[in-house]
């Protein structure tokens, strides 16, 4: 089965957006929603505090980590540097590293944004898909066509 992917920003202030990711897959009725709050940091005052979702680009070994012990509120921290990002799901979740793959740089922040819907959705998401088709915005730094 085939997974339909949206993924819709809308900028709080600089730095800070409203982000719904939307789920669809054939077979599983409605779908499932997600609206969370994704903070790029640095970030205005007070925001990462606030943050369901904290990205941020570092090469510091260890970022990941020192950023979700600092805001326990975060359900996922995604530190990336280029073609990877260390990816952190819950509290106590461990760190895993992603990497690039041959189409390019994917949009970290999107791929933060798709580990919390999908923490939120539950383990059953990944199990019935195979593929999946993301669509979001294009960001500054990430080609139309990912």
């Amino acid at each position: 089965m085939a997974l339909t992917v949206h993924v819709a920003p809308a900028a709080v202030v600089p730095r800070v957006e409203r982000v719904r990711v939307t789920l669809r897959c054939p077979g599983r009725g409605a779908g499932f929603v997600d609206e969370h709050v994704r903070v790029a940091l640095p970030a205005p005052e007070g925001w990462a505090r606030l943050g369901d979702v904290l990205h941020e680009e570092s090469a510091a070994p260890g970022r990941a980590e020192w950023l979700a012990s600092r805001y326990p509120g975060a359900l996922v921290v995604a530190v990336s540097d280029g073609e990877a990002c260390r990816l952190r799901v819950g509290a106590c979740g461990r760190e895993v590293l992603l990497r690039a793959g041959p189409c390019g740089v994917p949009p970290w922040p999107v791929i933060a944004s798709l580990a919390h819907a999908f923490a939120g959705a539950g383990g059953g998401w990944f199990s019935a898909t195979a593929a999946a088709d993301v669509s979001h915005p294009p960001t500054r730094s990430q080609p139309t066509g990912w």
